[in-house]
């Protein structure tokens, strides 16, 4: 108070206008932010008459860029991350080039790869942001058969056979759908049960059918989630922040995997016991 009172004389002595960002708290006891404004008016010999003044509520836009802000700061990191490695893994490479009988060689390059997968997920998810940020999402639906389609996804992601992945279901069920993006959202699933309850070595995928609908369940015997984060979860930007796991990102992958479901006129969720695990479903219409 003291500071808005100094700044307001000042604009008063200055004859200036006044413009300041203050908090104010509301009827439930919750601070936010208000922009305070005023301009003065003079008469026609130049004499000040009066003061207009405005107090709008900005509490929205000041979170929006400290969101904005701390997504920057994420996104900065992550990136940073696998491209220092892969610049270091370069200059070993740069080094052994005039021997390459040298056996350290096939690892540097799984491992170049690796952070160059890395660089290229985050930047997709990027792309994928800003494209449904300016509605320009397309889908290409087409007849698939989502089994099939689960039974590819489970493929590309077993991990040297360290994860246990079990299918169950209908695999008779045709469904119209973007394949390349249900896959999407079903690789999201699976992969952030690996990432996220590595101590789960079985994960279940499970495909049932109703009249309206068809639904897929990915579920893992994990850590579980606390409930009071289940409903931020396909919040853009939200990170569950679980001090248990070392894994960070940009908070965009459950974001992307909810537009999808919605541009397909379908549903999303999760339910999770903590202790016992969590189950990351969604379904889309038959």
């Amino acid at each position: 108070m003291k500071q808005l009172m100094l700044h307001w004389k000042q604009s008063v002595i200055g004859r200036e206008p006044f413009e300041k960002r203050i908090r104010l708290v509301d009827n439930k006891g919750v601070y936010k932010w208000h922009m305070l404004k005023a301009v003065l008016f003079l008469d026609q010999e130049g004499q000040l008459t009066n003061w207009f003044g405005s107090c709008t509520n900005i509490d929205d836009y000041v979170q929006d860029m400290k969101r904005k802000d701390e997504f920057i700061n994420i996104a900065s990191h992550e990136l940073k991350t696998p491209i220092t490695s892969l610049k270091a893994l370069l200059q070993l490479l740069e080094r052994m080039k005039g021997d390459l009988s040298n056996k350290m060689i096939p690892g540097l390059i799984e491992k170049a790869n690796r952070n160059v997968n890395k660089v290229n997920d985050l930047v997709a998810d990027l792309l994928n942001v800003s494209a449904m940020n300016d509605g320009q999402l397309q889908l290409n639906k087409t007849a698939i058969n989502l089994a099939e389609l689960i039974g590819d996804c489970v493929h590309h992601i077993r991990i040297d056979q360290q994860y246990e992945i079990i299918t169950e279901g209908d695999t008779n069920i045709m469904v119209m759908a973007d394949a390349g993006r249900i896959e999407q959202v079903i690789t999201n699933f699976i992969t952030n049960a690996i990432k996220y309850a590595p101590d789960s070595k079985k994960i279940m995928v499970v495909l049932s059918q109703t009249i309206d609908d068809v639904k897929v369940a990915v579920t893992d015997k994990g850590p579980g989630i606390l409930p009071e984060k289940i409903p931020h979860l396909f919040d853009r930007y939200y990170q569950v922040n679980d001090k248990s796991n070392h894994y960070s990102g940009l908070g965009l992958g459950l974001y992307i995997c909810a537009e999808i479901i919605k541009k397909h006129n379908g549903k999303i969720g999760a339910i999770s016991d903590p202790g016992n695990g969590s189950t990351f479903w969604f379904s889309i219409p038959i």
